[in-house]
């Protein structure tokens, strides 16, 4: 059973002062010195493979997230391709584990600490590191690792004395680095030219690293090249060289990585070695390698020459001899895999497969067949006299034991490959059955144009005749002889520009961090910020509208923008204008299109476009205005005219325009009213012209209509008619009208000359005048009552002569007699006629009587001037009452019977049915002076109305009614002479 070992320390032979380390170590911890050009990763492995331990001490240069051990580099980009050989490190174990990693930086920032968490996952370990550097005091480093994964016991390693006497830290010292600002546009800034490095040893062989932490795609970070390349100390650039001036020419001193060149947001790294193309083989190809898929034998025969091997883990060396097998039959291949690596991610692997027939033999180190190919070469590469070849080769055994080798190709003087001046030397060579990863190097002679050789192969050790190995390639590079110190990586730093490409830039400040590692591996950094700032850039292009200016016509807003901080979405605004100076937006014209209308006649138009660019500045662009004013379309007049009002003759109708329209504009409106007998022929009325109108006696039975016409306000004449009324004109029924105009007229006689004229009313109002024809003169005769006695629409005249009592009626044309007649009452009987009214209801009116004596009354039924029958009112008043007036008062459709006391001055209604009596009704009094003298809707609202006359005074006025109530007295009736007396 193994012992294991409580606590075992491995110290890189490339950190300063190893030896000094070595005897401070606490007694009871075993001590390993990493070989400095072996993989340090398989070193560590197979020591624990045979002395366990539970605490595992590494002594080594580090870098954020880097572990450099012998030749290898332990880092994020491979520790899964190291991950059998770390989880083997504390297999078995039954105690908790514990891997102090002693090496500056290794846990600091995102890479440090996905790094240390890794390897707890792969090893199961409690991991120990630090975000600092390690080691002296003085120089800024610490013993303590102040960061930790699942709290390992940091169990010392070093006595108090070494820790205090050690004089080194396992890093490089970066001083001066300051922050640095980039404005849009500007073009490439320095970061920094004051940032300066110290390190004990120079960094051939080593590199310098700018890491953008949080860099985008357009973030560019580049070397640039001195203005004067030959001038000593002075850095440029070819391809991506990297060249020191020297004073009279330059000197190749590195190269800028394949994958890491700082370009779209990538790191910059240098290293201070210039691979070949694709060295590494990280493109995942063979670009810049030639591969041979046949027998090396044909290039190189080998045989007889010497060979040394290793098997048994070193157990079993020596120095062999090449035997090449006879008849070989194999299979080659050559490929980029991803799955034995030294750095990187790729590595070249050359395998070969196959049988020899002989020579057969024992297993033996020596002395059996070999099989040699596939092989490659590398494309042409300059080299100089001092420069340094290294490389990192592995080996595998597959069916038998390994036997590869490499070689650098000299193209002589000539410089021309395949001529007898080329020189060839042996890199390395070796048999055996397992090789990790380990550095094989060289020094140029002489300068000139070389190329590499690689042969994989295979050694029937077994002697079973059965052939098969691999041989793995990577991280091939050159070391130039010129020293890369302190001030020449100063001078690189200060020469390493930052540009963001990206017209709307990410603003967010950048993280910075510069890392240097020096020949032995050891490193130092230092971090800044950057600050970008954006610049907006003026949009590009412009908006036009195309499309005819004319109402009813679409526009459309064609944008050919274009914004280098980007466009961003793009909003319409359409404006018009009367000047082309004052602009006003348009409400709802938001779209990239619109349709013009009748607001934007006689105006320029034209669309304003803005969006948001990508740097979050607001853009605005107008495009061109119309050519010329929007032109207008007529817009037919919408809505319709109605009439409003009853139809009926002397009714005010009135023209309705509310709900007419024109998107042109109305005008002024014009009226004509119009007639027609039978809904189709029309005809102007005369006079006409206006929004009101009230029908005459022309108008009765004919249907009526208005038309309206206006000049729109685009100057175009427009028209509209209204519907008919959907009835003819009814024959207004005042029976005191006489000239047909639809209102109530007046009959005046004069009671001492005979004259009899016509008041000619406007509703209420006094409109003008007419005289009777033909003239009575006998002034005997009084005008008693109005009435339509024979049912024509026209009132009729009813006379009584005073002294002989005898009754007369005329039949009337307006204002003209048409005939008339005597009727047949008895004289000396004493009746008087008082008032006319339909009391039967057939349309005719039929006369009231009074018998002056005994204040009965009697109904004569008329048929024009034919008496037809009477009939008595049983009722009596008494003679201290007089009849006033007669009609429909209380709006029944039956005649009443107005009467007025001419002592007290009250006034009483009598409702009738035909001659019989039904209910009084007082209403408002009125002074004893003042005279009904008839009833006629006079204000034409369906009541009717009193005519009041004063004998005294000559005085007249009108009560307004509401069936048997008065709402107003109306006293603007002229005044006449006192021997005037009115009926009505």
């Amino acid at each position: 059973m193994l012992r294991i070992a409580q606590s075992v320390v491995f110290i890189d032979a490339n950190v300063s002062d190893v030896q000094h380390l070595v005897d401070g170590v606490l007694p009871g911890v075993a001590v390993q010195v990493l070989v400095p050009d072996t993989n340090g990763i398989a070193q560590i492995t197979d020591y624990l493979k045979v002395y366990p331990a539970s605490t595992v001490h590494l002594i080594s240069h580090g870098a954020p997230g880097v572990l450099f051990l012998g030749n290898a580099q332990l880092d994020l980009t491979n520790l899964e391709t190291h991950t059998q050989a770390l989880k083997s490190w504390f297999s078995g174990q039954n105690s908790a584990s514990t891997l102090l990693l002693y090496g500056c930086n290794i846990a600091a920032g995102d890479a440090g600490e996905e790094f240390i968490e890794t390897l707890h996952t792969l090893t199961g370990a409690s991991i120990g590191a630090s975000t600092t550097k390690v080691g002296n005091p003085s120089q800024g480093g610490s013993w303590n690792l102040n960061r930790q994964v699942a709290t390992p016991t940091n169990t010392a390693v070093f006595d108090t004395a070494a820790m205090v006497a050690y004089n080194g830290v396992f890093a490089v010292t970066v001083s001066g680095l300051d922050s640095f600002t980039f404005t849009e546009g500007t073009g490439p800034i320095v970061i920094d030219n004051s940032i300066n490095f110290a390190s004990t040893v120079n960094y051939n062989d080593g590199s310098l690293r700018f890491d953008l932490t949080n860099g985008t795609s357009a973030d560019q970070l580049a070397l640039t090249s001195s203005a004067t390349p030959n001038a000593a100390g002075a850095i440029s650039v070819v391809g991506v060289d990297v060249y020191l001036g020297n004073g009279s020419g330059r000197d190749r001193i590195g190269s800028i990585d394949a994958v890491l060149d700082g370009t779209n947001g990538k790191d910059l790294v240098i290293n201070f070695a210039s691979p070949l193309t694709n060295s590494g083989f990280e493109t995942n190809d063979l670009t810049g390698w030639t591969a041979f898929n046949q027998n090396y034998s044909s290039v190189q025969n080998l045989n007889g020459q010497t060979i040394p091997y290793t098997f048994g883990g070193g157990s079993v060396t020596g120095t062999g001899t090449i035997v090449l097998g006879t008849n070989p039959s194999a299979s080659y291949s050559v490929v980029v895999q991803s799955s034995v690596v030294s750095t990187g991610n790729y590595a070249l692997q050359l395998v070969s497969n196959g049988n020899i027939s002989g020579p057969s033999g024992n297993d033996s180190p020596t002395g059996n067949g070999s099989l040699h190919g596939p092989y490659v070469r590398s494309n042409t590469f300059q080299a100089f006299t001092g420069d340094s070849i290294t490389l990192d080769w592995a080996a595998q055994n597959g069916s038998d034991a390994y036997e590869v080798f490499g070689f650098l190709v000299g193209a002589g003087g000539d410089s021309i490959f395949g001529t007898g001046d080329d020189t060839r030397s042996r890199l390395f060579a070796q048999r055996g059955d397992t090789q990790a990863f380990n550095e094989a190097s060289a020094v140029i002679s002489t300068t000139g144009a070389y190329q590499f050789e690689f042969v994989g192969g295979s050694y029937d050790k077994t002697g079973g005749l059965a052939l098969g190995a691999s041989l793995y390639i990577d991280n091939v590079r050159l070391v130039s002889s010129t020293a890369v110190n302190d001030a020449v990586i100063a001078a690189i730093a200060q020469q390493i520009t930052f540009e963001n490409t990206s017209t709307a830039p990410d603003t967010t400040t950048r993280n910075l961090q510069v890392i240097a590692i020096n020949a032995n591996g050891e490193s130092g950094s230092a971090s800044s910020s950057g600050t970008v700032v954006s610049v907006n850039s003026l949009p590009t292009g412009g908006v036009t509208i195309s499309g005819t200016a004319e109402q009813g016509s679409l526009l459309t807003a064609t944008s050919t923008l274009g914004d280098l901080d980007g466009l961003g979405t793009l909003n319409y605004q359409w404006q018009q204008s009367s000047d082309g100076i004052t602009w006003a937006a348009i409400a709802g014209a938001t779209a990239s299109t619109f349709t013009l209308t009748q607001d934007q006649v006689g105006q320029l138009v034209r669309s304003q476009v803005s969006y948001t660019d990508l740097g979050g500045t607001a853009e605005s662009v107008f495009s061109n205005a119309t050519a010329s004013a929007v032109t207008n379309v007529n817009d037919s007049p919408t809505g319709s005219v109605t009439i409003d009002g009853t139809v009926a003759q002397g009714q005010i109708l009135t023209a309705n325009t509310s709900t007419l329209v024109d998107l042109d504009g109305l005008g002024t409106l014009s009226y004509q009213w119009q007639q027609s007998s039978d809904g189709s022929t029309w005809s102007n009325i005369d006079g006409a012209t206006g929004v009101n109108f009230s029908p005459r006696n022309g108008q009765v039975n004919q249907f009526l209509q208005v038309a309206v016409s206006y000049v729109d306000g685009q100057g175009t004449a427009e028209s509209l008619t209204s519907a008919p009324t959907s009835e003819s004109v009814e024959k207004f029924n005042a029976t005191s009208d006489f000239n047909g105009d639809g209102s109530v007229d007046i009959f005046w006689r004069h009671q001492n000359v005979g004259e009899s004229v016509f008041w000619l009313m406007d509703n209420i109002n006094f409109a003008g005048g007419d005289v009777l024809s033909p003239v009575i003169s006998d002034v005997n005769w009084d005008i008693k009552a109005l009435g339509d006695l024979n049912g024509d629409g026209n009132p009729d005249l009813v006379w009584q002569n005073k002294v002989t009592n005898q009754a007369a009626v005329w039949l009337m044309d307006g204002v003209n007699l048409e005939t008339g007649a005597l009727l047949p009452n008895d004289a000396a009987s004493g009746w008087k006629v008082v008032e006319s009214g339909d009391f039967n209801n057939n349309g005719k009116d039929d006369i009231l009587w009074r018998n002056a004596n005994t204040g009965e009354l009697a109904v004569w039924f008329m048929d024009g001037t034919n008496f037809v029958s009477g009939e008595f009112i049983t009722l009596n008043a008494g003679l201290d009452w007089e009849v006033g007036a007669v009609g429909d008062f209380t709006q029944d459709g039956k005649v009443d019977i107005f009467w007025e006391n001419r002592i007290t001055g009250a006034n009483a209604f009598w409702e009738m049915d035909g001659t019989n009596f039904v209910d009084a009704r007082t209403t408002t009094s009125a002074e004893t002076v003042w005279q009904a003298k008839g009833s006629a809707d006079f204000n034409q609202d369906g009541s009717l109305d009193l005519l009041w006359h004063n004998p005294s005074t000559g005085e007249n006025a009108l009560w307004l009614m509401d069936g048997t109530d008065l709402v107003e007295g109306v006293t603007t009736l002229p005044t006449t002479e006192v021997s005037w007396n009115p009926v009505v």
